[in-house]
């Protein structure tokens, strides 16, 4: 990452390693706008600092408007995602999205100075221009009907299931959510919050399926491996998937899983735990 400062607009820029403009910072000359609400001075700036950003205008027409449910024919652009008031400061934050669907982690967000409204930086996290392909219906509805037991078969959970569990560990399973994203492929976030590798055999008992977790490590689950049709770094229609499932010694715990949605592969798994040791 590197500064520069632009002196026509009199904005600091922050640009990663590829070039492209990751932050503007407003620190001398606060953008200031008459509009009446935030939103509506998010919109104003985007369009002023398209340029800066790497944005088309085009893919600013429907800032209002949130993402669809179901993939569509839209292109790349931006949609509203929310915004956020502290004491005398808003943010104002986009989903990029491709096909009407919000790419994973992918955005704009704004941040202003109230009464008067003045923007005093914005950050984007938005993908280069790429290319998806929209899913078939008959994967679309495939995905929409997943259930419980669908769902541990592709988390690989029930044929480590413990001994005297009939129903195995499918039978704690609840799905409470499921999204439709668009999401870039890296084998290296498969699990969110350990290194990229499949946990099998005496690893078992590390991910917690079979007993107590070894001291630092959080829990996972033992998936198969992603299909080498999977390329790294493109991007995919996938459906994500929040679920409710329990493993000793953590209990119950909430996770997300998104499964790419031709192969219905797990192409990214996080529970939403965390650890920490220290001194008190």
């Amino acid at each position: 990452m590197h500064q520069e400062f632009d002196t026509t607009e009199r904005v600091y820029v922050d640009r990663d390693d590829e070039g492209t403009a990751r932050q503007l910072l407003h620190l001398d000359t606060p953008v200031v706008s008459a509009a009446a609400t935030p939103q509506l001075a998010a919109a104003e700036y985007l369009h002023a600092f398209a340029d800066l950003l790497g944005l088309r205008t085009s893919q600013l027409g429907h800032l209002g408007l949130s993402p669809e449910t179901r993939p569509t024919d839209s292109p790349l652009e931006y949609r509203f995602l929310g915004e956020k008031r502290q004491l005398d400061t808003a943010t104002v934050a986009y989903h990029q999205t491709a096909l009407g669907l919000p790419v994973w982690e992918a955005g704009l967000a704004v941040q202003f100075k109230r009464d008067p409204l003045a923007a005093l930086s914005s950050q984007s996290s938005r993908h280069a221009d790429f290319t998806v392909h929209p899913p078939s219906r008959e994967a679309v509805a495939a995905a929409e009907k997943i259930d419980e037991r669908q769902l541990a078969a592709r988390l690989n959970i029930e044929p480590h299931a413990k001994q005297g569990s009939p129903e195995g560990a499918a039978a704690g399973l609840r799905i409470e959510r499921r999204q439709f994203v668009i999401y870039r492929y890296e084998r290296a976030k498969i699990f969110r919050d350990r290194r990229a590798e499949i946990v099998d055999g005496p690893g078992l008992v590390d991910a917690g399926l079979n007993g107590a977790a070894a001291p630092g490590r959080l829990p996972t689950l033992p998936l198969p491996p992603v299909p080498d049709s999977l390329r790294e770094g493109h991007h995919y229609v996938a459906l994500k998937v929040d679920f409710e499932l329990a493993l000793p010694p953590y209990g119950r715990l909430h996770w997300v899983a998104i499964l790419e949605l031709a192969t219905l592969a797990v192409v990214y798994l996080r529970p939403f735990v965390d650890d920490v040791t220290g001194l008190v």
